[in-house]
């Protein structure tokens, strides 16, 4: 049986993870970013201390992102949830 090498993996405290997250915000659905701010303001209140760091960094970011797509005109919904749409005549 081989040896397994082992898997370099980044912690969840890696401060690269935040960046990573920040990039991924525009793409997130109106039920995604709802869950990472839940999520985000529970770490931020109870986490290790870098965990509140990461959800400290975090923070800001989904602000900024569900309030320009609501001053955009887009309402909460992603660009592509936005294109998906369809215009219905009632």
């Amino acid at each position: 049986m081989a040896a397994r090498t082992p898997v370099a993996r980044r912690s969840s405290a890696d401060p690269s993870v935040a960046v990573t997250m920040i990039d991924r915000l525009p793409s997130l659905g109106v039920e995604d970013l709802r869950t990472l701010a839940i999520n985000a303001e529970n770490l931020a209140l109870t986490g290790t201390p870098e965990k509140r760091a990461l959800a400290h960094a975090l923070l800001p970011a989904i602000h900024l992102e569900v309030s320009g797509r609501l001053n955009s005109g887009f309402g909460a919904l992603s660009p592509k949830e936005e294109a998906g749409r369809t215009s219905r005549l009632v």
